[in-house]
């Protein structure tokens, strides 16, 4: 892969535990250099890692199950990853992001989010990047 910062394993089908229920596929994504409570030392691989996820997603289509994120805790890191991928989806679909208004929103639904004031500007430098791509990709 081109970023070398995380890895993507393709696991076996999830046979179900009662019967009569579908057996599912699973992509793993593991973002191996970013600490707990930390950033990652550079933005475009969080980037990446968001367009593979939805790329991966998209080909499921319609019958696609739902993306669970985690990290050690559950709000460090899987509060930034979430954040910028509401984000960036908000941004191309609206032209304007509220990063505050998504933290706000991710910590009613679960406590601590976005654990530290490094994170949330991590978040904001992530943003600010994918801002920057997306003005060069479009048309004047």
């Amino acid at each position: 892969p081109r970023w070398k910062e995380f890895t993507h394993t393709r696991g076996g089908p999830l046979s179900p535990r009662q019967s009569g229920t579908e057996e599912r596929g699973l992509k793993h994504y593991w973002f191996t250099s970013w600490p707990d409570q930390k950033t990652p030392d550079r933005a475009p691989p969080l980037l990446h890692l968001v367009r593979e996820v939805e790329e991966a997603a998209q080909q499921e289509g319609p019958h696609c199950a739902p993306i669970i994120v985690h990290c050690s805790a559950g709000i460090g890191r899987t509060g930034c990853f979430i954040a910028t991928s509401i984000c960036c989806q908000q941004l191309r679909q609206e032209g304007v992001v509220d990063i505050l208004k998504t933290t706000c929103q991710l910590r009613q639904d679960r406590g601590g989010m976005i654990q530290t004031c490094e994170q949330y500007q991590f978040v904001h430098h992530v943003m600010s990047l994918y801002e920057k791509q997306l003005s060069r990709q479009s048309p004047e």
